[in-house]
């Protein structure tokens, strides 16, 4: 089934330029993508629209470092997951080495584990990495779901009504909105660049009624806390649970604040990552090219974003070529 017969997730309208939107859906065979309408005379005579890559899509083909380490400690963790729950055990080959094993009756009793074994394991036992994702997407999920009511309602979030396992999170949350007294401006924004080719949706835009300071960078044993000091003004931002702000988060917020721009709405002081950690402290991190800047975080620009999207055009140009 077509896009054509099946009505978008949600939409949004910036005078001659649209934006649509769809979720996923098997049963329909939609993916999930953006399409932007061009307005009359961009490229051609009549306006039309057209399907074009997320900034998250787009940034698929980044290197992240972090979740190498990340994946590294999933796994670790997850063997001695097996190794306590007695699913690996101590055991001896025939010639007397010391191996870990485990009991397979189909295969006639205790089988040597090697890491093919250990993979399977894993995901037998829920403890494989894309299991662990999942559930730090659903944490995240929270969280966003606590912004977005904020941000539409003005209703601080209550960390008690979350699971116990995500109260942390949302106390970081309830604690940086109680700090800056951020006043919702919008919630769930989707922009999109014409001139560019590209589509997405951050999380929102808040106005710090005050100067004020905040915290910026928080280290495990406190030495190297930081406040740093944030004009009054309004403020472009996205909100993220995971082990800190990552220099594609700059790459994101700047795009955002480009498409905004062309969407004609207000431009920001800065666009920032309210980081919510699990011990409930949070991190307000200007990622961006405005004002201010922390010396811990190498800020981006949109010329950054630029070079993720011709390298991801190069990579789908390539894929094209191997397709036919």
């Amino acid at each position: 089934m077509s896009t054509t017969e099946v009505a978008p997730t949600s939409e949004a309208n910036y005078g001659p330029m649209g934006i649509r939107y769809w979720e996923a859906d098997k049963e329909l065979k939609i993916k999930r993508h953006y399409e932007i309408r061009y307005p009359v005379g961009h490229d051609s005579s009549d306006e039309e629209w057209r399907e074009v890559p997320s900034v998250t899509t787009v940034q698929g083909v980044l290197h992240k470092e972090a979740l190498i380490g990340w994946a590294q400690r999933v796994g670790a963790g997850g063997v001695v997951s097996l190794v306590n729950m007695k699913v690996l055990r101590p055991g001896l080959t025939p010639g007397g080495h010391e191996v870990l094993s485990f009991l397979d009756p189909a295969r006639g009793g205790m089988i040597v584990c090697d890491e093919w074994e250990a993979v399977e394991l894993l995901k037998q036992h829920g403890l494989a990495q894309h299991q662990i994702k999942d559930e730090g997407a659903e944490r995240g999920t929270s969280v966003h779901e606590a912004f977005e009511s904020y941000m539409k309602f003005g209703r601080l979030p209550d960390p008690s009504s979350f699971p116990i396992t995500e109260q942390g999170y949302v106390n970081a949350l309830l604690a940086f909105l109680t700090d800056s007294e951020l006043e919702p401006r919008a919630s769930e924004v989707m922009v999109c660049s014409v001139e560019d080719g590209w589509a997405g949706r951050y999380d929102g835009d808040g106005f710090l009624p005050k100067s004020t300071e905040l915290w910026t960078h928080r280290t495990p044993k406190g030495r190297g806390d930081q406040k740093t000091w944030f004009e009054s003004g309004l403020y472009r931002v996205d909100v993220k649970t995971g082990k800190g702000a990552f220099p594609e988060h700059g790459e994101q917020l700047e795009a955002y604040e480009k498409g905004a721009i062309e969407c004609q709405l207000p431009e920001t002081l800065q666009r920032c990552v309210i980081h919510c950690a699990e011990d409930g402290q949070y991190r307000f991190v200007p990622v961006g090219s405005g004002h201010p800047r922390i010396k811990q975080y190498a800020w981006a620009t949109y010329d950054d974003f630029l070079a993720t999207l011709a390298k991801f055009r190069a990579m789908e140009e390539r894929k094209g070529r191997r397709d036919g």
